[in-house]
């Protein structure tokens, strides 16, 4: 007996990574996989969203390269679940495992801003080096600008010995 599922679509999120209470690190992506036929009512194709869940190193390495709109295979197995509650009738789901993910089309995900505060001591030291950096590189700017005026255009001197040069090279043809 086989229990395969093959998936290939787009990541709808940037993915997170989470712990589960035994400590194993888990991502749960949202696929959008789009149906194989044209929906007759928009004459377009519907997609189906399925969210397969990744464990340990696999879940972890897709955090870190996958972005949203990465498109993405995914092979694994379909799970069911059984959710009983008291005084309610028990409810069976399905999910999909994700055991192997092939990267197609990355993007890179959003990098998240540090949630840190930074004091003022630190903003005043970066906006420092900053200042330090502007003036450096203008310096250097300046250096290639008037490094390349003395380059471009000749003083009249230059010029004239130039054209002298040239008029020595020409070839005199005696005249018959």
């Amino acid at each position: 007996m086989l229990n395969q599922v093959n998936l290939t679509g787009r990541t709808t999120k940037d993915l997170e990574l989470r712990q589960a209470t035994n400590g194993r690190n888990f991502a749960i992506v949202t696929l959008a996989v789009a149906r194989p036929f044209k929906n007759t009512q928009t004459d377009s194709y519907d997609s189906d969203f399925i969210d397969v869940t990744l464990w340990g190193p696999i879940a972890e390495n897709v955090v870190k390269h996958i972005g949203k709109g990465s498109i993405i295979s995914i092979t694994g197995r379909l799970t069911t679940r059984i959710v009983d509650f008291p005084n309610t009738p028990t409810i069976r789901t399905l999910g999909v495992m994700g055991q192997q993910v092939s990267f197609i089309a990355t993007k890179a995900p959003i990098t998240k801003p540090s949630t840190k505060p930074i004091t003022k001591k630190e903003l005043i030291e970066k906006v420092l080096i900053d200042e330090k950096q502007i003036v450096e590189e203008a310096k250097v700017n300046d250096e290639i600008l008037n490094d390349s005026k003395k380059n471009i255009f000749p003083t009249a001197s230059e010029f004239e010995d130039a054209l002298n040069k040239v008029d020595s090279e020409i070839p005199t043809t005696p005249e018959a």
